[in-house]
């Protein structure tokens, strides 16, 4: 069984990032848009400095602020269940985007879906965490291990969704 050529890093002179990208090229030109990103996202973790990796980087953000902007749109104009897509849409591509969380966040509490706001506040607060305290290993109340949350601590706030 012959392997994949660009599994022969070392024969091509290839790094294993651009053989990730010439990959992702390959499958997008296929129409296999997942596979190409998924190949392009291990680009990224591999080499964040490639020139490629970062111009999908650059397109990435944008789309995800293009979204935004959309959704920024229709959260002004009151129209709450136009947003959500848009928002979970540019949280799919930049899913620790604190702005982006707390702003659907907002816009479920609009709908009257709390337990989906809180989720997205909870993962806002972690994601404000790790930027904050990396080494921290603080969880909030809210988490689902509650059991490393002293029980007396807890206070938990009534939320009205009307």
């Amino acid at each position: 069984m012959s392997t994949h050529p660009c599994m022969e890093v070392n024969s091509h002179k290839l790094t294993l990032a651009e053989c990730h990208v010439f990959r992702a090229k390959l499958f997008w030109a296929l129409g296999l848009r997942e596979a190409g990103t998924k190949d392009m996202t291990i680009a990224m973790s591999l080499a964040p400095d490639h020139i490629e990796v970062r111009r999908f980087h650059d397109a990435l953000q944008l789309k995800a602020s293009e979204l935004y902007s959309s959704a920024s749109y229709h959260m002004v104009r009151g129209c709450f269940p136009l947003a959500i897509p848009l928002l979970t849409a540019a949280i799919r591509i930049v899913p620790d985007d604190i702005k982006l969380l707390l702003t659907r966040a907002a816009a479920y509490r609009q709908v009257g879906t709390c337990e989906l706001a809180l989720e997205d506040l909870e993962k806002a607060s972690l994601a404000y965490r790790s930027i904050m305290w990396p080494e921290s290993d603080i969880l909030s109340p809210y988490s689902m291990n509650r059991s490393r949350v002293d029980a007396a601590q807890l206070q938990e706030p009534s939320f009205d969704c009307t």
